[in-house]
């Protein structure tokens, strides 16, 4: 893994963007899918349990200001007892944006598309994980404005940076 890093002298108004394929631990090395089959890595290194908290410290301290993550697993609870689980942004990513100071915002589907790619993912790949979108900001310097979601992969989120207001008209 790369330290994350940014020049010091970086003008305020600048902003460092990253996106990041966090290769999803169920797309990998599946029984005859050769396509994922990583063979010039170990099995240390593909191993989640390996890979997580490394991820994990790298987005609590990176200097990015917009991390747009690939192939997050979305865990699936529920908010209070007796609720209706929901597929929301997995808690160990949640709680390293937090430390990094960001906001997360999962790709927008409805659940019961979650529940189809988690069901496409069992068939698959033999596990039934939903994987996706999330982009994190930092909550210091944006503020979200509005968010539109495709039914597919693409998801678009606007934002206010906060350093430099829009001028009113």
């Amino acid at each position: 893994f790369l330290k994350p890093s940014m020049p010091e002298d970086a003008p305020p108004r600048r902003i460092a963007v990253a996106t990041w394929n966090l290769l999803a631990p169920c797309y990998v090395r599946v029984a005859g899918q050769t396509w994922n089959a990583f063979a010039m890595c170990s099995d240390e290194v593909l191993a989640w349990d390996t890979r997580r908290p490394r991820i994990a410290e790298w987005i609590a301290q990176s200097p990015h200001h917009i991390l747009a993550l690939q192939e997050v697993v979305f865990e699936k609870r529920g908010a209070t007892e007796g609720e209706d689980t929901l597929w929301t942004i997995p808690l160990w990513l949640e709680d390293c944006a937090e430390q990094g100071g960001f906001v997360g915002v999962m790709q927008g589907l409805k659940q019961q598309d979650f529940e189809k790619h988690a069901a496409r993912n069992e068939k698959a790949v033999g596990t039934s994980s939903a994987t996706g979108l999330v982009t994190l900001y930092k909550k210091n310097r944006f503020e979200k404005m509005s968010e539109k979601h495709g039914s597919g992969s693409g998801s678009v989120i606007v934002l206010s940076d906060l350093l430099c207001p829009l001028r009113s008209r």
